[in-house]
C-alpha cells in the first residue's frame, strides 16, 4: 500500500486498466501519456517501480528509461522497470539472432557453391534438396523417383564428391 508506481503508456484505455486492476491494493499510481510526460513527473518524485509503454510516438518505452539513467539528479535513476529491460534483453537476443541469422545464409551460400561445382546431376539435385531445401529423405525419394536404399547410396558418393571440392580447394 504504501507502493509508489508510475506508468508510462499513451493509451488512456491502458492506464485507465492498470490503475483500475491494481485499485484495491491502495498502491499509488501516478500515470503519464508520453515519455516526455513521464520524465517530467520521475524527476519530481521517488517511484518504487516505473511501468513504461514500449511503443509510443516520439520516445519510445526504451528511449524514455535511457534518458531517466543517464539525468544524474533524477530521483529515479535506479528505479526498477522490469518490463523495459525484459525489452532490452529481447533487443539484444534479437540482434543475436540476426547475426546467426547472416551466418546461416552466408553457409548456405558456401555450401550451394561446392554443391554447384559437383560434376554428378543426381548428387547435385540430393544435397540441394537435403542442405539447400532441408527436405527429408522421404521427399527427396519421392522427388527423384528412387528407392530409399539409393538415396543413401547416390548421398554416400555425393558426400565423397564434396570431400574432392573441398580437397581440391584446401579446405580439408
Amino acid at each position: 500500500p504504501d507502493a509508489e508506481v508510475l506508468v508510462i503508456d499513451d493509451t488512456l484505455m491502458n492506464l485507465m486498466v492498470f490503475k483500475s486492476l491494481l485499485k484495491h491494493t491502495k498502491i499509488k499510481i501516478d500515470t503519464a501519456s508520453s515519455g516526455d510526460e513521464g520524465l517530467t513527473q520521475a524527476a519530481k518524485k521517488k517511484y518504487d517501480i516505473i511501468f513504461f509503454d514500449h511503443m509510443m510516438p516520439g520516445k519510445d518505452g526504451i528511449e524514455t528509461l535511457h534518458e531517466l539513467r543517464e539525468s544524474s539528479n533524477n530521483p529515479n535513476r535506479s528505479t526498477n522497470a522490469p518490463f523495459v529491460k525484459s525489452l532490452e534483453r529481447l533487443s539484444a537476443l534479437e540482434k543475436i539472432i540476426d547475426e546467426e541469422v547472416d551466418n546461416f545464409v552466408r553457409l548456405k551460400g558456401e555450401i550451394r557453391n561446392v554443391i554447384d561445382e559437383i560434376e554428378n546431376h543426381d548428387q547435385q539435385m540430393l544435397l540441394r534438396y537435403r542442405y539447400i531445401h532441408l527436405y527429408t529423405w522421404e521427399k527427396i525419394e519421392s522427388k527423384m523417383h528412387y528407392s530409399h536404399r539409393w538415396i543413401h547410396t547416390l548421398h554416400g558418393k555425393a558426400l565423397k564428391a564434396v570431400d574432392a571440392v573441398l580437397k581440391k580447394k584446401n579446405l580439408i
